[in-house]
């Protein structure tokens, strides 16, 4: 993992995803990318070259301050400070967000879910929806509740697809780096015997395909998203992983009126991992 993509507006929660993306790269010797991106709805509308100039020089040094704060709050626990780079950019936030991961040939994002003057409808149905349905990397996302910097325990909610190899063998190689603990849950929806005896089939067929024994955890429920809910308030993992979500999978998990009371409960963080194409 060569490349961390770091996406900030300067908020409290951009600080959590800055810590969260400190001790990634200090344990796989990455580089981290901040960029901070300047809508040009927050431009003055007159003389916008000249407007956006001083903008950018002004928030080049904000940016500069942010990454910099002092030890106790963000360097703590660094010996070893990795390469930053600092990026400003104007436009469309998620443009250029996108722009940032296809220049620097990004290997994963880390980012906040709620920064400033941003209600949770805005910034789930918004930037972090769009983000995830364009990269190709893995995201992490980081709520405004989350109080503990961890990775002791890893959950990936799994739903058998032979598709997911490659992205459960790269969970398990990031988790390997830091001793993670990594468990598996899945959402059983079946509604006959037919239909159970059918998922314990694909489970069956997933687990001889990946050549892995991962502990796991079935939950009825006729509601993934309920689903979730309880196992996250049950077993409370430090960070519950999701295998290539579609479009579909996050309108109905960020922007349904159910799943905002979801949203606003679950207090970890979420790393997403992309369907990868396996080189064999």
């Amino acid at each position: 993992m060569k490349r961390i993509l770091f996406p900030t507006d300067f908020s409290d929660n951009a600080l959590k995803a800055y810590r969260f993306a400190l001790t990634i790269a200090d344990k796989f010797k990455s580089e981290i990318i901040a960029v901070h991106v300047e809508s040009y709805d927050q431009i003055a509308r007159v003389a916008v070259e000249e407007e956006g100039i001083v903008i950018a020089s002004k928030n080049q040094e904000r940016l500069k301050r942010f990454i910099n704060q002092p030890p106790d709050r963000a360097f703590y626990q660094y010996k070893l400070y990795p390469e930053i780079i600092n990026i400003i950019k104007q436009g469309d936030i998620v443009e250029g967000i996108i722009k940032c991961t296809k220049e620097y040939n990004i290997d994963l994002i880390v980012m906040g879910t709620q920064g400033k003057n941003s209600t949770l409808k805005k910034i789930f149905g918004g930037v972090a929806t769009k983000v995830l349905e364009r990269v190709t990397c893995p995201v992490l996302l980081i709520p405004p509740e989350v109080g503990v910097l961890s990775f002791e325990e890893i959950s990936l909610a799994i739903n058998f697809s032979e598709k997911d190899k490659a992205a459960l063998e790269w969970l398990i190689e990031f988790g390997a780096a830091y001793g993670s603990s990594i468990s598996a849950v899945h959402i059983d929806q079946s509604t006959s015997i037919e239909e159970f005896r059918s998922k314990n089939n694909q489970a069956r067929d997933f687990y001889e395909l990946t050549d892995t024994r991962l502990p796991m955890k079935v939950i009825w429920n006729q509601s993934v998203l309920k689903g979730l809910e309880s196992y996250i308030e049950h077993e409370t993992p430090n960070i519950l992983a999701i295998i290539s979500p579609t479009r579909s999978f996050w309108e109905l998990l960020f922007i349904n009126s159910l799943t905002h009371q979801l949203a606003e409960q679950i207090k970890v963080p979420m790393l997403v991992i992309h369907k990868i194409e396996n080189e064999n």
